[in-house]
């Protein structure tokens, strides 16, 4: 059932930030990736729904993310419409370069979305649509690529983790590892 609602693959999420929050003002996911991750996540949701408990674990469940970050909504492509279906091929061209062409330290990468992309592509196999991401400084969560996972049963826990590592010190520190790497002084992924 899962794999017929959710064909595809799809790596990206869309956030309204770079950490899940799940309480005070909660992480904006506009989009969701299909992963194996996402999966794994999806299931022990449905087993916590059909009645597992997973009380008795104290161990706090992570998973891989790779969010893009937007402050405002996505929203839908017209394909219909040959400006816009334009602007989708010319940003997968321009991505194809990036990936395929010379290879890119992360520093160089960083500075490819920064400098180039101020909007992302993002497709949704379920729904057969693209959807259009203004990008958002740090545009990519780079830094914090696996986090809590969204469970019922652990929703405190993404709380006391933005608390614990104070939320705004994150995105200060993304902040600052980006104008670093935008400059070429570091690899941001060496954290």
């Amino acid at each position: 059932e899962y794999c017929r609602s959710r064909p595809g693959y799809q790596a990206f999420e869309v956030w309204d930030r770079p950490l899940l929050v799940s309480t005070h003002q909660p992480t904006k996911k506009w989009a969701s990736s299909n992963t194996c991750s996402s999966f794994t996540e999806a299931a022990l949701d449905y087993l916590y729904q059909l009645g597992a408990d997973f009380s008795s674990g104290k161990q706090v469940l992570r998973r891989s993310y790779c969010p893009l970050i937007s402050k405002t909504q996505p929203t839908k492509v017209n394909m219909n419409d040959s400006k816009e279906a334009m602007l989708v091929r010319d940003f997968y061209g321009l991505i194809q370069t990036a990936v395929c062409g010379e290879s890119m330290t992360t520093s160089e990468f960083i500075r490819f979305l920064a400098d180039k992309l101020d909007v992302f592509y993002v497709y949704e196999a379920e729904t057969d649509r693209y959807l259009r991401v203004e990008l958002s400084p740090p545009y990519l969560a780079l830094a914090n690529l696996y986090q809590p996972m969204t469970l019922p049963w652990q929703e405190g826990n993404l709380e006391a983790q933005a608390t614990a590592e104070g939320e705004e010190e994150i995105i200060e520190g993304y902040m600052s590892e980006l104008s670093a790497a935008a400059s070429g002084g570091q690899d941001i992924l060496k954290r």
